[in-house]
């Protein structure tokens, strides 16, 4: 195999893994974990073993090729690190189209309340099983109620414990870390 083509699988690999990471991870703190600490850990590694190939590659042939494999190695890591960035500005739009879709649902909720004389205690009734919840809502129960009061919360993605809290008390969303 040539060297050029080594390097153009690594590079193919990184764009692969960009991809992949972005749509996977969505800047995520798993996301930023994976892509720039540890890349640039891996980035490292990859860097010193191509350029001490280099070196011994001047007298010893085979060396040359563990250059180029630590080289197509580093392209990889590197391209896939510019997914976070692409990443960040997806999990911007996520959290926006979650408190969105939330504050949709308020209305519903105070009308509801005025006929009923509290507030569900899920949203079965005013979301069918159809309706695409946004990306944050999916995995998880976003809606409380003790019927007096209703409450949205949602993980903050891009930390490893903060949420994201709206209250019908003070109608406004509130980040707790």
């Amino acid at each position: 195999m040539e060297k050029r083509t080594i390097l153009l699988l690594g590079a193919g690999a990184g764009i692969i893994g960009a991809i992949i990471f972005t749509f996977v991870l969505r800047g995520s703190f798993g996301h930023f974990l994976i892509s720039i600490c540890l890349g640039l850990e891996v980035a490292a590694i990859f860097l010193a073993l191509g350029l001490i190939a280099m070196l011994v590659g001047m007298r010893w042939h085979r060396a040359r090729w563990i250059a180029t494999i630590a080289f197509a190695l580093l392209s990889a890591v590197v391209i896939q690190m510019v997914s976070f960035p692409v990443g960040k500005f997806i999990v911007v739009k996520d959290v926006q189209h979650a408190k969105e879709f939330c504050e949709s649902l308020v209305p519903s909720l105070d009308t509801y309340k005025k006929q009923h004389g509290n507030y569900p205690t899920d949203l079965d009734a005013l979301i069918s099983k159809d309706t695409k919840l946004p990306w944050l809502l999916r995995p998880h129960k976003f809606y409380s109620s003790d019927g007096e009061n209703f409450s949205f919360s949602f993980s903050d993605p891009e930390s490893m414990f903060d949420l994201y809290g709206y209250s019908n008390e003070k109608r406004e969303w509130v980040r707790f870390d």
